[in-house]
C-alpha cells in the first residue's frame, strides 16, 4: 500500500462478500456476452481495473442486477438515498453516443448512463463523489457490451 492510499476497515465498507461480488460482475458480463481479454497490455490492465472497481462498488451495495421480464437492470444506489435504474442496454441506445468521439468519454458516458436510466444526461453530470464514481465504472462496461 502507498503512502497515501486510502486506509479503510473491510468490515466497515463492504456488505458482501468478494466471491458474491464476483458473481454479480460475471452475471453483466456474460449477460452482454463482454469478453475482457484485449490483445494489448495496457488496454488489458485498465479493463483488468475497471473490472475490479465494479467489484467494489457491488461489495459496497452500490450496486445490485435484477432480472425479469425486462432483462436486466442494473441498480445504482446513490448516498443519498435513491436509486439509478438502468435498464438492459440494446442496440438502439448506442446512438445516443454516435455525437461523440473516443476523445470525449465522459460525454459518452454521461449519454449512455441517461439514457439508460431515463432521466437523461444532466442526471448523471450531476452525480457527485463516489456515486459519480461508480456511475463511471459502470458505463465503461456498459460501452463494451
Amino acid at each position: 500500500m502507498g503512502r497515501w492510499a486510502r486506509k479503510v476497515d473491510e468490515n466497515d465498507v463492504y456488505k458482501i462478500s468478494e466471491e458474491s461480488a464476483e458473481e454479480l460482475v460475471r452475471e453483466v458480463l456474460d449477460h452482454y456476452e463482454i469478453d475482457p481479454q484485449r490483445n494489448d497490455p495496457e488496454q488489458e490492465k485498465i479493463v483488468e481495473e475497471t473490472l475490479n472497481d465494479l467489484l467494489k462498488a457491488y461489495r459496497r451495495g452500490a450496486l445490485e442486477n435484477r432480472k425479469d421480464d425486462n432483462g436486466l437492470t442494473v441498480i445504482q444506489h446513490l448516498k443519498n438515498g435513491k436509486n439509478l435504474e438502468y435498464r438492459e442496454l440494446g442496440g438502439k441506445d448506442r446512438i445516443c453516443m454516435e455525437g461523440f468521439d473516443n476523445t470525449r468519454p465522459y460525454s459518452r458516458s454521461y449519454a449512455i448512463l441517461g439514457k439508460l436510466c431515463g432521466l437523461g444526461e444532466d442526471a448523471i453530470m450531476k452525480l457527485k463523489g463516489q456515486d459519480w464514481k461508480t456511475a463511471e465504472t459502470l458505463a465503461v462496461v456498459f460501452m463494451m457490451a
